[in-house]
């Protein structure tokens, strides 16, 4: 039960295995033990008729205008990598419409003795009401919603971006308080990055509205229905706010990439990293990948996807074949980051700081008046050994 089930591929009569121990004691494996059983193919069946949408739209010309691939790379290399993504052109997209995959479906277990939980909508102003009144039809246009007729029932809230602009959320606290939870792991961000070592050309891939290509499972679309001024829906797809949604995509993400996870490709929710040594490796790792992707049923944003550079941006940090460093638009954020007033934004500070504590040498011990301060039973007094770590935090990671 320690190996997963996957597809892997054979070099030179060798592969790797990821060893998973569950338990809490350190675990020996002798040599030449047995772990796992091999059973060659030939053949995969391809997956495609699995989606039930139609291909995602957008003309080859679209797509290879919206993509992004390394200028630094000679006109051979960028025509290959051109006409790998025509390849594959089905499983990208230009517009709102994604493929929904049927891989998985998503579920929300519930107790039987548990009573639906409804609340009445929020109040909003009239300009809140015609943004919320917009976004429901533009979702009930891509299929994401239907109008509903369940006993559950969440509120709607718009949460205002950094450009300003609202954002349409659904507040799922009380759903999600009596939903059992699915506890499958998202991949540590460290073993993830470690994994790059000696890798010299990446590519990113993101997922369109990655969430909504995974479909609730129909005996649970009642219990995702929101309430607005104008009226009651529910999802068809997986909507954000759920406290189950992120193991759900994890877990079909990892069974669509099995086999090329880990030695092909990284992945983290809808964020997809392929890696390789050579050029010609990761053509041959791209196609790999794509493929999966493409018979999967899933859609691809192009406009976030980068292609053959050397040095890219994944999960906060910068990787490259001279290793792995941290964002320098995140630690600008530390670096203007104000003196804390309360404990609140102590704690946000040392949030960001600690995402990258692998690279300040002794972060516990620098932390550590800070740490204190956050204690219930510290009153928040702000003294010299305070500022002290905090300016030395911010001097760490400049």
């Amino acid at each position: 039960d320690c190996v997963a089930r996957g597809i892997i591929q054979l070099r030179d009569g060798c592969a790797s295995v990821l060893l998973t121990n569950f338990g809490n004691a350190i675990q020996h494996v002798a040599k030449d033990t047995a772990i796992a059983f091999l059973h060659s193919f030939t053949a995969a069946t391809d997956l495609c008729g699995l989606t039930s949408a139609p291909p995602a739209s957008g003309s080859t010309d679209d797509v290879g205008a919206a993509v992004s691939i390394n200028r630094s790379l000679s006109s051979g290399e960028r025509q290959i990598i051109q006409d790998l993504i025509r390849d594959f052109s089905e499983c990208f997209s230009t517009s709102s419409k994604v493929r929904r995959t049927q891989i998985v479906k998503h579920r929300i277990i519930t107790d039987e003795q548990t009573r639906p939980v409804h609340q009445n909508p929020y109040r909003v102003s009239p300009k809140e009401r015609e943004v919320i009144k917009g976004q429901v039809q533009e979702m009930l246009e891509d299929d994401v919603i239907q109008p509903s007729n369940s006993p559950w029932a969440s509120p709607v809230v718009l949460v205002r971006k950094k450009d300003n602009t609202l954002r349409f959320c659904v507040d799922y606290r009380k759903l999600n308080s009596v939903t059992k939870r699915d506890v499958y792991p998202l991949p540590r961000i460290d073993d993830t990055l470690d994994r790059l070592r000696h890798a010299r050309y990446f590519s990113s891939l993101d997922l369109k509205s990655g969430y909504w290509q995974i479909e609730v499972d129909e005996r649970d679309r009642e219990k995702t229905a929101f309430v607005t001024p104008d009226g009651l829906y529910e999802f068809k797809a997986l909507p954000f706010g759920l406290c189950c949604a992120p193991a759900t995509f994890q877990r079909m993400m990892d069974s669509v990439l099995s086999g090329l996870k880990w030695q092909s490709c990284l992945v983290y929710l809808d964020d997809v990293v392929v890696f390789s040594a050579t050029f010609e490796q990761h053509i041959e790792r791209l196609r790999s990948v794509l493929h999966a992707i493409q018979s999967a049923g899933l859609t691809i944003k192009p406009e976030k996807c980068q292609f053959g550079y050397e040095k890219l941006r994944f999960l906060g940090h910068v990787i490259s074949a001279e290793g792995v460093g941290p964002d320098p638009d995140k630690t600008a954020a530390v670096a203007r980051f104000p003196k804390p007033r309360d404990k609140k934004e102590v704690r946000r500070f040392l949030g960001l700081c600690a995402y990258y504590r692998r690279f300040i040498e002794n972060f516990s011990k620098i932390a550590e008046p800070l740490t204190r301060l956050t204690k219930e039973e510290e009153s928040f007094v702000w003294h010299k050994e305070q500022e002290r770590a905090f300016e030395e935090l911010k001097n760490r990671l400049q």
